[in-house]
């Protein structure tokens, strides 16, 4: 349940320093002067809702209409296989703006489910006023097309490391390519015989080195689950 909605648009809204600092720490308006930010204030209508932990935000599928910002507080990403025979739920921290490349282009359908992980606070804007935004404001329009551009780039540049041989490099590759973020705590929701498939190794292989990470602490076994705390280290090129 959204606890509260506070939509600005009011040209003798006198901004304090507190607004200003929460959208500097928005990348798409890093950079931007205190008039072009007393500017946007004043006559854009920007939404702030506060939701609880276990709320969702949004769901796989539904129609992309607005840019959404983690403001303060950690909520869940979880992106399933189109077969559904995986999902993996990322968990992410502020600061965070919530599929930016959805709002645009052929598919404007959201990718990921998002719930709350903690009490949230969020910042939203709908995709007319981004418009505006793209045509008034240089710094925004460039901090935008960056934003996209880098999730682009590390979408793409996965798919062409060097395949390794030992499963805890498939692994973390495997989930690399498939997150929005190469880091951070990770959970890989997908049965065991499955696992073995997408990794293609033997099942008793695959059992025996599951264990030996786990060992290690690089990630914690349940039923039907592999949690992740930090992918950076099951990354490490360095180990087997």
């Amino acid at each position: 349940m959204v606890l509260a909605l506070t939509t600005i648009k009011n040209s003798s809204l006198m901004p304090t320093p507190s607004t200003y600092n929460l959208l500097l720490g928005i990348p798409v308006f890093q950079g931007m002067g205190k008039t072009e930010l007393q500017e946007i204030i004043a006559h854009t209508k920007l939404g702030f809702e506060k939701h609880e932990a276990g709320e969702n935000l949004q769901t796989a599928g539904q129609r992309c209409n607005q840019l959404v910002f983690l403001m303060s507080g950690a909520i869940a990403l979880t992106t399933k296989a189109d077969d559904e025979s995986f999902a993996i739920t990322e968990d992410i921290d502020t600061p965070y703006t919530i599929e930016p490349e959805r709002l645009f282009g052929i598919y404007n359908q959201c990718r990921t489910t998002v719930t709350t992980l903690t009490t949230c606070n969020i910042m939203t804007l709908d995709k007319e006023e981004v418009v505006k935004l793209l045509e008034q404001y240089t710094v925004f329009r460039f901090n935008l097309l960056n934003l996209i551009s880098t999730q682009s780039q590390r979408m793409g540049n996965g798919r062409w490391k060097a395949e390794k041989t030992n499963l805890r490099n498939r692994l973390a590759r495997f989930i690399e390519t498939r997150c929005t973020i190469p880091k951070g705590t990770k959970h890989l929701r997908i049965m065991r015989k499955q696992l073995a498939v997408e990794m293609n190794m033997g099942f008793a292989n695959m059992t025996k080195a599951l264990r030996q990470l786990q060992n290690e602490g690089l990630l914690r076994i349940r039923r039907g689950v592999y949690d992740i705390p930090r992918l950076e280290e099951l990354s490490e090129e360095d180990k087997t």
